[in-house]
């Protein structure tokens, strides 16, 4: 269809984590306007039944809109409208706002530089969140006028011993550039 959005599940241990990640058309187009209306409700649809699925919940992308705390007062954005009612109405943690986020703008060309690119996140994905930081300084270049941006978290993991230790055989691939030292250490 003609939206730009793909969501996918992963799970690291025991933690099962949807992600999605989007492309809203070009803010402030009357003729895209009804497109990215349809978009936000399919995701405020998404959201609700894969939170219910899930907890742990992250949509990111380029939102292509402006939210009132990251705008000129006298600048309107549709999509900055649309994200804001997204995120009232999934109640989704916006990082960029967040005191977890190190930098503010997302986007830059020449002198121009915004805040279009956002990651939002439940209650439950937030607690393991660490911080998000925003290469402004394009010191990561990815050959684009959007800037990196790094999302740290930390995921509980557990690691399930054997009920048997004796049982439990630990095989190494010996060779001449073995890493002796870890082998020691782990017989």
């Amino acid at each position: 269809d003609e939206f730009e959005r793909l969501w996918i599940h992963i799970k690291v241990k025991s933690t099962a984590i949807a992600i999605g990640v989007v492309y809203f058309p070009v803010d402030n187009i009357n003729s895209k306007y009804e497109e990215s209306q349809k978009l936000q409700q399919e995701l405020i649809e998404n959201t609700g039944k894969l939170e219910n699925k899930f907890d742990n919940v992250i949509l990111l992308g380029d939102f292509n809109g402006k939210i009132s705390e990251l705008r000129d007062p006298n600048k309107k954005s549709s999509n900055g409208l649309l994200l804001e009612g997204l995120i009232e109405s999934t109640e989704l943690i916006n990082l960029n706002t967040d005191k977890k986020c190190h930098g503010k703008f997302t986007w830059s060309r020449g002198q121009q530089r915004s805040a279009i690119d956002y990651v939002l996140c439940t209650q439950s994905m937030y607690t393991t969140i660490s911080s998000l930081c925003i290469d402004e300084d394009k010191e990561v270049s990815i050959g684009s006028d959007h800037n990196f941006l790094v999302l740290k978290a930390n995921i509980p993991t557990v690691k399930i011993a054997p009920k048997d230790e004796s049982k439990y055989i630990k095989k190494w691939n010996i060779k001449n550039d073995t890493n002796w030292n870890a082998f020691h250490a782990a017989v």
